[in-house]
This record gives structure tokens, sequence and C-alpha cells, in this order.
């Protein structure tokens, strides 16, 4: 399922940086307050930190859809300093609240960064 970015959010091109170590890759984002990153589903459970700024991570199709429709909804706030569990096959969106810079780390045996993404995202929840 594919969500639209909420009213009041501009499209913003996300200025990132990829790094690899052997089957380490590390995806490093530099994100600005009021961007909203939209729902996406990993195949596989990775880490984040949040080096600086405050965001908010939004998890559940639902809870999303709430977000979206302007209605009250869950979600976590984490702020510079934080690890954050990101479990695979579940939806889930950042709402930055606080310039921000979000690192993903995951595992992967692809070698091309250009393709790293393709492999670990999923569009469909089974993927």
């Amino acid at each position: 399922m594919k969500y639209k970015i909420p009213e009041g959010y501009e499209p913003v091109e996300i200025i990132e940086s990829k790094f690899a170590c052997g089957n380490l890759y590390m995806k490093k984002m530099m994100l600005l307050k009021g961007q909203f990153i939209r729902s996406h589903v990993h195949r596989f459970d990775h880490y984040s930190i949040l080096s600086a700024g405050t965001a908010r991570v939004v998890v559940g199709e639902e809870n999303i859809n709430l977000r979206l429709s302007g209605l009250p909804y869950d979600f976590t706030l984490h702020t510079a300093g934080d690890h954050i569990l990101i479990k695979a096959k579940e939806h889930h969106a950042i709402e930055v609240i606080e310039d921000a810079v979000w690192t993903c780390i995951h595992v992967t045996d692809t070698e091309n960064l250009d393709l790293v993404d393709d492999n670990l995202i999923s569009d469909d929840i089974g993927g």
C-alpha cells in the first residue's frame, strides 16, 4: 500500500550518504524539520541511530492512516543519541520534529550501493 504525503508536508529531496564495509551497509540521511518520510517496509530487522535532532516514528498501517487523516495516532518520540529497532515487515514512517541526522544500519550481501535499498525495502509486507 502506498501512502500520500500528508497535507502541509512538501516532498523534499533527502540528502543522504551511503557507506559499506563487508556485509555492513549504512545510510546516513540529513532530515529537515517538517519532513515526512513515507511509509515503507524492510525485509529484515535493523537498527537506526538518531545522532542529532528529534523525530517521531509511526508504526503500523492503522496508525499511519490515522496520522494522514489528522486523527490521534500512536508514535514513539526519539531524540539525539537514540538507537531505534525497526522490525521487519512492519510499515513505518518518520516525522521529523527538529532537523535530524538519521542513520540506518543493515546487513546485506549486495555490493552495489545503488541497488542495496531495492534489496532491503519491500513494497509488499510479504516481501
